[in-house]
């Protein structure tokens, strides 16, 4: 639908995504696939599913398995550039992107080279700023982009940096650390916003 609320494309689709860089996942009988602002097909269904293009490394996110375990990514001629070998994986944000392989998460590059082996339970997909949120065991801490902790995994939950602060909750309280992992703001609140 343009901005005028005619209908650009037609109805056609089982699934239609987001449009990004000129591109959007959609799927027929036929599988996943990639049409342009037209409606015609660039890269034609042959996926099991597929995610958006992202923008500096210009690769989408495809599954190759109807199991939902076999996850890699290609560019914008279709090519599959990094292989669907990953359990599960996230969009390239940043320059890397956050896959798991045999149930821990690790952070790759987009050659697919891993720059953080995997093994953490839960890796953030990079929106904010400063170190990443990951899970280790039942704790969350934040890493650089090396894997290393910048601040341990001691908290309940956390979230992303904003502004120099992420929100942390321990126990059903929360409140605001900075980079450096020091609390600024006691937890002392039910809910915490970032950003």
């Amino acid at each position: 639908i343009n901005t005028k609320g005619r209908a650009v494309i037609a109805a056609q689709f089982g699934f239609t995504g987001e449009f990004s860089d000129g591109l959007a996942p959609v799927s027929n009988n036929k599988g996943y696939g990639f049409i342009n602002h037209a409606g015609q097909f660039v890269i034609h269904p042959r996926f099991a599913r597929a995610g958006s293009f992202s923008g500096e490394a210009s690769l989408a996110l495809v599954g190759t398995s109807d199991r939902w375990d076999h996850w890699g990514y290609i560019d914008r001629t279709g090519t599959i550039v990094i292989p669907a070998k990953f359990d599960l994986a996230r969009p390239f944000s940043g320059g890397t992107a956050a896959v798991r392989l045999g149930g821990k998460w690790g952070i790759i590059n987009s050659e697919g080279e891993y720059l953080v082996e995997p093994k953490f339970d839960e890796i953030q997909i990079r929106h904010g700023e400063g170190p990443r949120k990951v899970r280790f065991g039942q704790k969350y801490g934040f890493i650089d982009e090396a894997g290393r902790f910048v601040i341990k995994p001691s908290f309940d939950d956390a979230g992303e940096f904003q502004e120099g602060m992420a929100s942390v909750r321990i126990g059903k309280r929360c409140g605001y650390i900075n980079r450096i992992g020091q609390v600024v703001i006691a937890p002392q609140f039910l809910t915490c916003q970032d950003g």
